[in-house]
């Protein structure tokens, strides 16, 4: 595979979404790299994005298949396309909204994490109830819009959940401190992000009916094998007969939302508690047959019980977690019913910030409605220049704290 080099200073042009004349982005510096593509911070009057970009020179099909699916969503806690458009040597480039890291990993920095007292040991030092709660029920609202769309995300993990911050648009660092007040204030909104593992129902239908050879897929579908549900990741037997093969259905979501909110709650990562080797997909693959049959559950009660500041809530999380990671996919909830759940923890945490989430969720449905007709990023104003999950945010921000 031949790298496809980016380097900070250079160009691409970025077609808005909102079909408004193509623009030159600089490329500043490079955010991250994931399986098959790189993510970099880029600007252009006063605008700050973030470019994604193929991994190897000459292979955009993923990007272009992430193109098709990201369009398909409108909703606040969704991540919003700004715009497509090339980089050098005439590779397709994505633009999007600039986003900041899940709390969960900027507590986990080395540097960040000395300075907080007590701490548990555990792989993450857990996020305090009101955050970890908002940020679930945005993730759990993502899901919902995606789900009704007919979609399956098909890689929900901490890395996966962002938050957006309210700051102005050329703003292109906050500091970790910053962002970590921002967020115990609640003044972030968590927002889903890599669409581009997303799959249609329709899809993995066939993909299960073995339709659909998944040892010669250009892309297959992608998940996180350590997040993944049993049925996912073991062979199943099928029927009207047919090879074995992972089976995956649209409440593998629920079973990766729950690990996810497990991770922001206990600290914990799945099997922790158990000491299991997940480091090979062998050995996963073992942990993950005894959990189908019944010897064990991806996570610890113990951790969530006893979860500093959780206590008043902690039966009827651990509920739900044993719900959404339930063995039996057909008895897991449906990502509406999980939401309804986390916004009753929400309502027995605290009263006042559980009807402020609500309002809030209803006026970011508003704000995705308008994007239904109209969803642009780049323009003159500030109030052009956001994104319908933008314009959700300035509602929430406007929006009597009563």
């Amino acid at each position: 595979m031949t790298p496809y080099a980016l380097q900070p200073g250079a160009t691409v042009v970025i077609t808005p979404t909102g079909g408004e004349e193509p623009m030159e982005l600089e490329l500043l510096t490079l955010l991250g790299r994931g399986a098959n593509s790189q993510t970099w911070l880029a600007a252009a009057d006063g605008e700050v994005v973030a470019v994604k970009a193929p991994l190897a020179a000459g292979d955009d099909h993923e990007l272009t298949i992430e193109e098709r699916i990201v369009q398909q969503f409108h909703h606040p806690s969704v991540v919003a396309l700004a715009g497509a458009g090339v980089g050098p040597g005439g590779r397709l480039v994505l633009a999007y909204e600039r986003l900041f890291p899940n709390p969960l990993a900027v507590v986990n920095r080395p540097d960040v994490r000395r300075h907080f007292p007590d701490d548990p040991g555990t792989r993450f030092y857990p996020l305090p109830p009101p955050v970890a709660l908002n940020l679930a029920a945005d993730l759990l609202a993502a899901l919902e819009h995606i789900h009704r769309r007919g979609f399956v995300h098909h890689d929900v993990k901490p890395d996966n959940l962002m938050v957006r911050a309210p700051l102005p648009p050329d703003a292109t660092h906050l500091p970790d401190h910053e962002l970590l007040e921002l967020a115990l204030r609640g003044e972030c909104q968590g927002v889903l992000v890599d669409l581009g593992s997303s799959r249609s129902n329709a899809y993995l239908n066939e993909l299960n009916r073995g339709g659909i050879d998944a040892d010669v897929l250009v892309v297959p579908p992608q998940l996180t094998p350590l997040n993944a549900p049993p049925e996912a990741v073991l062979k199943n037997e099928v029927p009207g007969g047919g090879a074995p093969r992972p089976l995956l259905f649209r409440s593998l979501d629920v079973y990766a939302a729950a690990l996810t909110i497990y991770a922001m709650v206990s600290g914990r990562a799945p099997y922790d508690h158990l000491g299991l080797d997940t480091a090979s997909f062998e050995a996963l693959q073992q942990v993950k047959a005894a959990e189908r049959a019944g010897d064990l559950v991806p996570f610890s009660a113990e951790a969530v019980t006893g979860a500093p500041g959780y206590r008043r809530i902690a039966p009827d999380l651990l509920a739900l977690l044993l719900a959404c990671t339930h063995r039996d996919p057909a008895e897991r909830p449906g990502v509406a019913g999980a939401l309804q759940f986390v916004e009753e923890l929400q309502r027995a945490l605290s009263p006042g910030a559980h009807e402020r989430a609500a309002k809030e969720r209803r006026l970011g449905a508003l704000a995705a409605t308008e994007a239904d007709r109209a969803d642009h990023f780049f323009g003159q104003t500030t109030q052009a220049r956001s994104t319908a999950r933008a314009r959700a945010w300035e509602l929430r921000r406007s929006a009597d704290p009563g």
